[in-house]
């Protein structure tokens, strides 16, 4: 990282339409990490713009599956899951930008500052939108 490029993390991004990328319903958590550039858009007046041009995005989604029947269960154990004491079945997987829409929300606030707080990886859509 140099002094031109930022890093946040974001320990509970959002995570939907996970059932397009697994075949089923699972609760989701997610972590975030995003590298990310301001760059300036320059005319000769001065400085139209400050815009987020993110570098790098790489995400850890977990995810926990209570199936209904041994079908069900085969299905998650087939996503590389693990079956938990309790019955259901957990995995996890990494992402990253590449293959995805990546929308920025976030703003420099009237005080100059810029921050990267949230991030919503949809799979439905196939968006990561960083806010």
């Amino acid at each position: 990282m140099d002094k031109d490029t930022f890093e946040s993390t974001i320990k509970d991004a959002s995570v939907s339409g996970i059932k397009e990328y697994l075949g089923f319903d699972a609760e989701c958590t997610a972590v975030a990490e995003v590298l990310f550039s301001l760059e300036p858009e320059y005319r000769s007046w001065g400085i139209k713009g400050i815009y987020c041009m993110p570098v790098e995005i790489n995400a850890e989604i977990l995810w926990t599956f209570y199936p209904q029947n041994e079908e069900e269960k085969k299905l998650a154990l087939a996503k590389d899951g693990r079956e938990m004491n309790d019955g259901s079945v957990e995995g996890s997987f990494e992402i990253t930008k590449d293959g995805w829409e990546v929308e920025v929300e976030a703003h420099i606030t009237e005080y100059g500052q810029f921050s990267i707080d949230d991030c919503d990886i949809d799979f439905a859509n196939k968006t990561i939108t960083l806010s």
